[in-house]
């Protein structure tokens, strides 16, 4: 593997440690995630999001708040599936983007936006 093409998974690999990073801290955190994904943007690319959680074993896709997003995800998949789904979407509304699965729902102090989450 030559230099550019270690520089470039080095990148890839740190931005999906930050993904995994704001997602494990943003299951109880406020709501609106600053410069987050807004609903209006969000539902403008639902046909495109749906496709691409679908690549990554992530099915019905909610809104819950600014850079929020909820989804289920498939037995066998995992928080790579997740943080793979969120740098993608990031990519795609030039926003960021936390996906929270489903399984949080029964977590004690979820916050309400995930609760209350809106189908896409």
């Amino acid at each position: 593997m030559d230099t550019a093409s270690r520089e470039s998974r080095g990148r890839g690999n740190a931005r999906r440690r930050d993904h995994a990073a704001v997602m494990m801290t943003s299951m109880t955190s406020a709501a609106n995630e600053e410069g987050g994904a807004s609903e209006e943007v969000v539902r403008q690319h639902a046909h495109e999001l749906a496709v691409l959680a679908g690549q990554h074993g992530i099915h019905d896709l909610r809104f819950a708040s600014m850079g929020r997003l909820r989804g289920r995800v498939d037995e066998g998949r995992d928080m790579l599936d997740m943080v793979a789904f969120s740098a993608a979407a990031e990519d795609l509304l030039g926003a960021p983007v936390s996906l929270l699965s489903d399984a949080v729902i029964d977590k004690p102090n979820v916050s309400r936006d995930l609760i209350d989450a809106v189908a896409l």
